[in-house]
């Protein structure tokens, strides 16, 4: 057997800023995660100019959920969440952290996407939230009294809480919380660079479903009807929308799948779907 070591010509150099950022980013971590109030400390041992660094974390206790409200004024927004929140991710006197946050907003943005909002993104959620104490403004006589509300505050201290609120951003466009419906779907089974559908080298057949262009008639509209999700009258759906590329890509027949969505003129929150397929 054989054991080789690999010295360091050019070992790095002490530097003990590097220890301190290192400690705040160990403060970081343990905010994302719920604990709010975390003590990092660090000390060192030198021998033989090496350095050792032993990191003393003491995390405290955890911040937990107290409420979740969805402080929305729209009435049927309003509604639409309150009948979605049992998937929600934020659970109340669970740890709160920013990963679950994240995620609920994720949830939050596709079940609208998923019910006609087709603008909706993750920019016009906000979480707020409240870990305030509530001030000892009153002083009673009763001696026992006070320290029965002196222990009270100190609980709170000690198992900290949180109230979370989810609104949507004032500052978003109003148009963002429009629902769109799905207008017109048209189909170029053998799309082209360049291709208009006011071409009239561009043959159209239309359908109950669909409009569908090509220049050769080389598919049965059965294929399109089975395939595309869309459907004039219906609400945009975002997986509408995944369900149809991953249905085209499957059946590898074209060598990519664009969909557009493009807004009518008639400002009717409606929107015509091209699907081109070269």
């Amino acid at each position: 057997k054989f054991i080789f070591f690999k010295m360091l010509k050019h070992p790095n150099v002490y530097d003990s800023s590097l220890t301190r950022i290192s400690c705040d980013n160990i403060s970081a971590s343990l905010f994302h995660i719920g604990y709010y109030n975390p003590k990092v400390n660090f000390s060192t041992d030198t021998t033989k100019r090496k350095v050792s660094v032993k990191y003393q974390v003491i995390t405290g206790t955890p911040t937990l959920i107290e409420t979740i409200q969805y402080k929305i004024k729209n009435e049927e927004n309003k509604l639409f969440i309150n009948e979605n929140s049992k998937n929600s991710f934020l659970k109340s006197n669970s740890i709160i952290n920013k990963a679950d946050i994240i995620t609920e907003i994720s949830r939050l943005v596709d079940s609208f996407r998923n019910n006609g909002y087709y603008k909706l993104t993750a920019t016009e959620l906000k979480v707020l939230g409240d870990t305030t104490i509530k001030a000892l403004t009153s002083v009673s006589a009763d001696p026992f009294e006070q320290i029965s509300i002196l222990s009270d505050a100190q609980k709170q201290k000690d198992t900290p809480k949180i109230r979370l609120a989810i609104v949507f951003n004032p500052e978003s466009d109003s148009s963002k919380f429009k629902k769109y419906q799905i207008h017109q779907v048209f189909i170029n089974s053998d799309y082209k660079n360049g291709d208009n559908w006011n071409d009239s080298s561009l043959k159209i057949k239309v359908t109950p479903f669909f409009n569908l262009g090509y220049h050769q008639n080389l598919f049965n509209i059965q294929l399109f009807e089975n395939n595309i999700n869309f459907r004039p009258g219906n609400l945009y759906r975002q997986n509408d929308y995944f369900n149809t590329l991953y249905n085209l890509n499957k059946l590898g027949v074209w060598q990519g799948i664009d969909i557009q969505f493009v807004e009518t003129r008639d400002s009717s929150n409606s929107l015509d779907v091209y699907i081109n397929l070269p």
